[in-house]
C-alpha cells in the first residue's frame, strides 16, 4: 500500500481502528482512548503477580538498626573468639547488614541508616572490650579500638550514604 495508507485499509477492514480495537477487547497502545489507573494504584494482583511479590521495605529506623547492631554484635563476637579484635569480618558484618538494612527500611526512616554504622561500631567495640577478659575499658584502649576501626566504619556509612542515594534517586 502507499505511504499514506490508514491502519484500517492495511488491516483488512473498513471499520475505523477505534471500532475494531472496543470489538477484541484490546487495549490502545499509545493510551488515547481511556484514562488509566496509575501503576501504584493497581494491585499486585491486576498486574499478573500475587500479594507476596511486592518489595519488602517495611522495616522500621530502630528496627534497621537493632538489625546492623545485633548482625555486627554476634560476628564481631565470632572474631573476637576466632583471632584478636574486629577486624575483617566486622567489616564485612557491618557493610553487608548497613546494605541490607538500607534496602529494607522505609523511606522516611533512611537517614537513620546513614548515621547508624559508627554508632554501631561503637557499641560493639565497647561490649567487645567490657567483656573481654583481658581488656579494661579505658578511653586509650577504646581509642586505640577506634581508631583502627576507622576504615570499618567509613565503608560502611559510605555504603549507606550509596544506599540512600540510590533510594532517594530512584523514587523521583
Amino acid at each position: 500500500m502507499a505511504g499514506g495508507a490508514s491502519f484500517a485499509a492495511m488491516s483488512g477492514s473498513a471499520r475505523a481502528p477505534e471500532v475494531n480495537r472496543r470489538q477484541r477487547g484490546s487495549r490502545d497502545p499509545w493510551g488515547d482512548s481511556a484514562p488509566r489507573q496509575a501503576p501504584s494504584a493497581r494491585s499486585s494482583v491486576e498486574r499478573g503477580g500475587t500479594r507476596s511479590t511486592r518489595r519488602f521495605s517495611s522495616l522500621t529506623g530502630i528496627g534497621a538498626v537493632l538489625f546492623i547492631f545485633v548482625f555486627t554484635l554476634v560476628v564481631a563476637t565470632i572474631e573476637s573468639l576466632i583471632g584478636v579484635g574486629l577486624r575483617t569480618l566486622t567489616l564485612i558484618a557491618l557493610a553487608g547488614s548497613t546494605l541490607l538494612a538500607g534496602l529494607w527500611v522505609r523511606r522516611s526512616d533512611i537517614a537513620t541508616i546513614v548515621v547508624a554504622p559508627p554508632l554501631v561500631f561503637v557499641s560493639v567495640a565497647v561490649l567487645e572490650i567490657v567483656l573481654a577478659p583481658t581488656l579494661m575499658l579505658t578511653t586509650t584502649v577504646l581509642a586505640s579500638v577506634l581508631v583502627r576501626g576507622f576504615p570499618t566504619m567509613s565503608i560502611a556509612t559510605a555504603i549507606a550514604l550509596l544506599v540512600c542515594g540510590y533510594r532517594v534517586i530512584r523514587h523521583r
